[in-house]
């Protein structure tokens, strides 16, 4: 065997390649009707392209994986988020509905137990009040003062 000059390409035997792609090579000259040294020239050819090909997937699978934990990451600070005003929501429900309660309860207490009982609107407990508040003629006391004036010229005039 004769040493090899650094310009001159060398192409291995196709005996010496392995059986894989030895046969991956046969069937491409078979198939493209071309020489040994044409069919290396094309597989190199498809390996680069395919090798593209798959590095573009690879990038378009990171890019998947990493959106997805992405949106998980943003999905789980959503229902934080979600959660924390639920709970405030729910806090100042319940605060706005005690100072309501405290400011505008109408109630009186039992006459046996001594407990507060509260007059729900339109019940029959709120009726009788409002009854017994009319039949004792309760109102405002600007018109009070109204009626007795207009009673008291009233008098005047057919005096």
């Amino acid at each position: 065997m004769t040493p090899r000059k650094k310009n001159e390409r060398s192409i291995p035997a196709l005996e010496d390649l392995p059986k894989a792609l030895r046969m991956a090579i046969v069937r491409l000259m078979a198939k493209r009707n071309i020489d040994y040294e044409e069919a290396l020239e094309h597989a190199a050819l498809l390996l680069d392209i395919n090798n593209r090909i798959f590095d573009e997937e690879v990038k378009k699978e990171a890019n998947r994986t990493y959106k997805r934990k992405f949106m998980t990451e943003i999905n789980k600070a959503r229902s934080t988020i979600q959660r924390d005003a639920d709970t405030r929501i729910a806090y100042a429900r319940e605060k706005i509905f005690k100072d309501a309660r405290k400011q505008y309860e109408i109630y009186y207490y039992c006459c046996i137990c001594k407990e507060k009982i509260t007059v729900v609107p339109n019940s029959p407990s709120h009726h009788a009040i409002v009854k017994h508040m009319n039949e004792n003629r309760w109102g405002h006391s600007s018109c009070h003062e109204k009626m007795k004036n207009n009673y008291a010229c009233a008098k005047k005039k057919f005096k």
